[in-house]
């Protein structure tokens, strides 16, 4: 998951011209087998979708760390029930996010 999440955002850093490796991917017809992604791990579907849903909405778009209380919002308001693992591998994949964009 860590190998396809660095690589996913690699694609979609900005580029010289304001659009992303994948939107460049896109218009050159390069097939998405090919844009370097690793097979995505199929059984962390959810977890992807939940890391995302958090990412898009985190702390009213201020850039900040997903936090404990998001989390918790988002579990209560999605009749979601995260395990310790799955609170942990978000927190994963956020500090590997926050770090991807300090860089970009």
């Amino acid at each position: 998951m860590v190998e396809y999440a660095e690589a996913s955002f690699k694609l979609n850093s900005r580029q010289k011209d304001g659009s992303t490796r994948r939107e460049h991917y896109i218009a050159a017809g390069i097939p998405e087998s090919d844009w370097g992604l690793p097979d995505f791990p199929i059984l962390l579907f959810d977890l992807w979708e939940w890391f995302l849903l958090l990412h898009a909405d985190r702390c009213g778009g201020t850039g900040g760390p997903i936090t404990h209380v998001s989390m918790d919002a988002f579990c209560r308001l999605r009749g979601v029930r995260l395990s310790k693992w799955e609170m942990d591998a978000v927190l994963k994949l956020d500090s590997i996010a926050l770090e991807h964009f300090k860089d970009s």
